[in-house]
C-alpha cells in the first residue's frame, strides 16, 4: 500500500546510505539514499513528502520517492496578518508569496490610499479563508501548492 505523507529528516548517514524520517503521523520511517529524489543531500530537520511502502511480513515501514518540501505555516499566523495588516501585502510575505506582497505596497500606497479601498476587503476575505482551513488543507493549498489568491 502507498500513501504521501510530510514530515522531517531527523538523520541521515552517508556511509551507509540510510536514514530515519519522522512523519507528521509521529511515525518513523526509514530510508535509503536510492528513494531520495532531490538535488542536495538530506540533512537533518529538512521538511519532506514521501511515499509509504509498508512490507506486511516483516512490519517494515519504509519512506520511497522522498522529496523536499515546505515547511508547515500557521494558519492563524497567517490570518491575523491578513486581516490587521494585509494591506500590506503582509501575510503574503509570510507565506512566501513576495510578488504578491510587493504588489499589495505597491496598489495600497502608489494609489495614495486609494488602493486600500481593493487590498483591504481582499485581505480581510483571505484571513477569514485561511482561518476556516484545516491546518493540513492551509498548508497544501497556500504553502505546498503556493496558490496566491483565495
Amino acid at each position: 500500500m502507498i500513501a504521501v505523507v510530510r514530515g522531517r529528516v531527523l538523520g541521515y548517514s552517508p556511509s551507509s546510505n540510510t536514514g530515519t524520517i519522522v512523519g507528521d503521523d509521529g511515525i518513523r520511517y526509514s530510508f535509503t539514499g536510492q528513494d531520495w529524489n532531490d538535488p542536495s543531500p538530506p540533512v537533518q530537520g529538512a521538511y519532506v513528502e514521501f511515499g509509504v511502502h509498508t512490507e506486511l511480513e516483516s512490519g517494515v515501514v519504509q519512506a520511497t520517492n522522498i522529496y523536499r518540501s515546505e515547511p508547515p505555516k500557521s494558519k492563524v499566523t497567517a490570518g491575523i496578518l491578513a486581516i490587521l495588516l494585509g494591506w500590506l501585502g503582509i501575510h503574503k510575505f509570510y507565506l512566501g508569496h513576495n510578488g504578491k506582497g510587493i504588489l499589495f505596497i505597491a496598489v495600497s500606497l502608489l494609489t495614495f490610499g486609494f488602493g486600500l479601498l481593493v487590498t483591504g476587503p481582499v485581505s480581510i476575505v483571505e484571513g477569514i479563508i485561511y482561518l476556516t482551513k484545516s491546518d493540513e488543507e492551509f498548508n497544501r493549498i497556500y504553502v505546498r501548492d503556493k496558490k496566491g489568491w483565495f
